[in-house]
């Protein structure tokens, strides 16, 4: 007689174990956790533009979708209560300590806020702001921001809460996008998983922006179509998911569009040339169509930045003389006076405002490494072609954010590049180990060890990142 074989009874928190141990929940955990630390010890409005995007938030919650002209000459905006501009100004222009390392965040002055309602009729008096470097993103990029906003201002809550709400239903929002990703990842999740967790992700996740969205739908999109490459076929409901993703890319931040060439690495055989090419072709075509419907709404702007930059200028330069990209690229990251710019393009594993320790930078460069380039999966090789292609992109997109500063922000009398952040370069650093097989095969035992050690050591350093942040606004340093 046979005897039935029983599996043991696994306990609450051992089915709980379990559950979180998967890449996606284990990510969106961890991203939570340290996304709600940074809202917490992060002074309101010091995040990049933070409180531009905060403002137009808030026009979008009132119902109010186009930005309003002013009385200075190519200049944009928003109107709204008094008191919320207001708040902004008391709470940032006051007394600012962004870019001044030795001063300290007066918490006490933000308490205060959180309890000035909107009462009285000259607090309630509409009065025009300037936002006019919000006018090239898309609304829709400030949906989550804006409805928790609407409920604060529906509540009858103060703008400074209002702020708050924002951030957190911003994280919420993002970090599920993220999470969905990772489970659409058909292969190297934790690998994936790992570089979602970078510092600066994870702190422009936090804040009041277009950037957490914008790279939520490009981790969305490349995940997407890695799932479909170790497909043997590729049914005809994908191809129109992958089309609806791609046009979601053209709606983001301009320069992402170039993600949609992605797409090209699912071409295995004539039959996926035309779905392919027709889905790079619509994103482009909405892409363009973006552009031309913001020239018609807004014909004459001038964003903000240095008074010596001019576009105009910078074209004819570039004109008379096509190498002079060329050594302006080399002087920003080869040359000692471009090492601003240089540190700002390793920020992508840092802050806004905080300068991060270089054995941090380091040990995260080191554990990034270790997980992209060792794994236990083999997964279908790229074609030469694609290769290079997918090379060919990442490339253009570095030159063409580079490019884009040079033209619009970039004094005319500087050799450098101007203004260049790390944030910009995260999209390169989001997609990588989802194209780049390993270079070391490891077994699957080893690859579970490596897990385990690599990203708790990870999570150990994201820990001593937070602290430095709070260091930097609320202990005393020398």
């Amino acid at each position: 007689m046979k005897q039935e074989v029983t599996t043991p009874k696994l306990s609450l928190f051992q089915r709980l174990f379990s559950w979180i141990a998967q890449p996606h929940v284990a990510y969106a955990v961890a991203a939570l956790i340290v996304g709600m630390s940074f809202i917490a010890i992060t002074p309101p409005f010091h995040g990049p533009d933070e409180d531009a995007h905060f403002l137009r938030a808030y026009q979008l919650a009132t119902g109010k979708l186009k930005l309003v002209t002013a009385q200075k000459p190519g200049r944009l905006g928003a109107e709204l209560p008094s008191a919320v501009p207001g708040m902004v100004e008391q709470t940032v222009q006051d007394n600012p300590i962004r870019g001044y390392p030795s001063k300290k965040y007066n918490h006490w002055h933000t308490k205060a806020e959180l309890k000035n309602t909107i009462d009285t009729p000259q607090e309630r008096q509409s009065v025009w702001v300037d936002t006019t470097n919000t006018y090239v993103y898309n609304p829709v990029l400030y949906l989550p921001a804006a409805a928790a906003i609407a409920v604060v201002h529906w509540l009858g809550g103060s703008p400074l809460v209002a702020l708050y709400a924002a951030r957190v239903v911003s994280l919420v929002a993002i970090v599920m996008l993220f999470a969905v990703a990772v489970r659409l990842a058909s292969r190297r999740k934790w690998a994936f998983a790992a570089v979602l967790l970078v510092p600066m992700l994870l702190f422009q996740n936090a804040v009041v922006s277009v950037d957490g969205l914008s790279f939520a739908v490009t981790a969305l999109f490349a995940s997407y179509v890695v799932r479909l490459r170790e497909q043997r076929t590729v049914h005809k409901g994908q191809w129109l998911l992958l089309a609806l993703a791609a046009v979601a890319l053209a709606i983001v931040k301009l320069p992402l569009v170039l993600a949609a060439a992605l797409a090209f690495t699912l071409i295995r055989g004539r039959r996926h040339i035309l779905p392919v090419i027709s889905i790079v072709v619509m994103a482009l075509a909405v892409f363009a169509g973006q552009c031309v419907l913001l020239n018609r709404l807004y014909p004459t702007v001038r964003m903000n930045g240095p008074s010596e930059a001019n576009q105009q200028v910078q074209i004819d330069k570039l004109v008379h003389d096509p190498f002079e990209f060329l050594r302006v690229t080399h002087n920003t990251y080869m040359n000692q006076f471009g090492d601003g710019q240089t540190v700002g393009v390793l920020g992508v594993f840092g802050t806004a405002d905080t300068t991060l320790p270089m054995w941090l930078y380091g040990v995260l460069l080191l554990l990034l490494g270790l997980l992209i380039c060792t794994g236990a999966e083999k997964t279908r090789p790229l074609r030469m072609w694609q290769t290079i292609g997918l090379l060919i992109i990442g490339a253009t997109y570095f030159m063409a954010v580079n490019g884009a500063m040079y033209l619009t922000y970039t004094p005319t009398s500087f050799s450098t590049f101007y203004g260049v952040q790390g944030r910009y370069f995260l999209p390169l650093l989001i997609v990588l180990p989802l194209y780049i097989s390993p270079l070391l095969h490891i077994s699957p035992q080893q690859e579970h060890k490596r897990n385990r050690v690599l990203i708790g050591a990870l999570l150990c350093t994201i820990a001593v990142v937070l602290f430095v942040v709070f260091q930097r606004y609320y202990l005393y340093t020398p």
